[in-house]
């Protein structure tokens, strides 16, 4: 697959498909209080994001994505990688949070734009009792939110 993630390309050493796009979250769209920079509100929103790909509604992920990241993939390419990496990890029966990692892009970075990005990753239990991992990469957008900037399924940490 073509596509990888700016975050997780610079922080995961060997990149796997990953899939970027921003996204405010559901709270967000329903008027609620933006989150604040906690890893609380990570993990939510992290949550959030892995339940809509769950749901199969990367459509609705998509349509919420910033425009340097529409540059990058399109809908129906977001589509189909971002359903093929889910596929791939089988039924996840758990999840939890294994850490959250922030990272600071100074201001003459390129790719990604500078600012306050974390990663969020879990543990994910699949149907037969192997464990995979989920990695879900935001940045901290001028407006106070967490925006989406990547997906990545592995079979190994």
């Amino acid at each position: 697959m073509k596509f990888i993630s700016l975050i997780t390309r610079r922080t995961a050493g060997t990149a796997a498909f990953a899939i970027s796009l921003c996204l405010q979250s559901q709270a967000m769209a329903a008027g609620s209080p933006a989150p604040s920079q906690s890893a609380d509100d990570l993990i939510t929103a992290a949550q959030a994001v892995l339940s809509r790909i769950d749901a199969k509604q990367e459509t609705s992920l998509w349509q919420t994505a910033a425009p340097f990241m529409k540059a990058l993939i399109n809908q129906s390419e977001f589509q189909t990688q971002t359903r093929e990496a889910r596929a791939a990890l089988g039924e996840v029966t758990e999840r939890r949070w294994a850490s959250v990692t922030r990272l600071i892009y100074p201001a003459d970075s390129k790719t990604p734009p500078p600012g306050l990005y974390a990663n969020v990753d879990f543990a994910s239990i699949q149907k037969d009792g192997k464990t995979s991992f989920e990695m879900v990469s935001f940045r901290f957008n001028e407006q106070g939110h967490w925006e989406l900037t990547g997906y990545r399924p592995r079979q190994s940490q």
